[in-house]
């Protein structure tokens, strides 16, 4: 039984910032492809799980950036499986380069059965993949904005078509260029994210409109998105920390 998926890539160079370096929904997207290659490739696959009716859906996840990714990076990605209880799916995965761990990932997930609107327990499907131990975020995976911290409204987005996925849902990793893409540019000048943690509590359908609340001090940023009924969408924080030049 083999517990790990590992894949190799060339850090896309469209995937850079202002500054250089890999956002973070890049990050995300290379760190969850490979979940998606170890299920496809497992049994039940994602193909039986579709079959069935069933997809799965993020819950909670926490990124840190140990050392920021420039374009052309060679880079391996490494995920796992880990101790999972309930109706949380828990997995962790990681990016090295030159054998030196860049960023990592602790995520939870809901598998979702569309024929009749129910969570699958973890003991109801059994993948023939292993589990090892989790990562450990630098932020926690449970948001929590302290109630002393207003949140102000600082944008608002619909969801297009560059957004959605399968699901015709705004897909997870979509959300952390949307939530930094309304900072103001004085809240991240010089800076990068060194760790994020985002909530995922009312998906967003395509077509429709969340209003962004947040508030930024002291190199960290909390998010809010509220769906047009009134429901939370997403909680999130974002850590900053001062860039480094490469001539340094």
């Amino acid at each position: 039984m083999k517990n790990e998926y590992s894949y190799t890539t060339i850090v896309n160079s469209h995937d850079t910032d202002i500054y250089g370096i890999v956002r973070p929904s890049c990050l995300l997207k290379y760190l969850q492809e490979a979940a998606n290659y170890q299920i496809a490739y497992s049994h039940p696959s994602s193909e039986d799980l579709r079959a069935e009716g069933r997809h799965f859906v993020t819950s909670k996840l926490s990124l840190t950036v140990h050392e920021p990714l420039n374009a052309w990076d060679q880079i391996r990605v490494t995920t796992w499986a880990c101790p999972s209880r309930g109706a949380t799916f828990n997995r962790s995965s990681v990016i090295e380069r030159d054998g030196q761990i860049c960023a990592t990932l602790a995520s939870a997930w809901a598998l979702l059965d569309a024929t009749d609107n129910s969570i699958v327990r973890v003991s109801d499907v059994d993948f023939d993949f292993g589990v090892k131990a989790p990562v450990q975020p630098k932020l926690s995976l449970k948001v929590r904005i302290p109630r002393e911290i207003p949140l102000y409204l600082i944008g608002e987005h619909t969801v297009g078509y560059a957004d959605v996925d399968l699901n015709r849902h705004m897909n997870n990793t979509v959300y952390a260029d949307v939530l930094y893409g309304h900072l103001k540019e004085s809240d991240y000048a010089d800076c990068r994210i060194a760790a994020l943690s985002i909530n995922y509590l009312h998906e967003a359908p395509f077509g429709s409109s969340f209003k962004i609340y947040s508030n930024s001090f002291a190199g960290l940023s909390y998010f809010r998105t509220v769906l047009a009924d009134g429901n939370v969408g997403v909680e999130a924080l974002f850590r900053f920390v001062p860039l480094r030049r490469y001539e340094e």
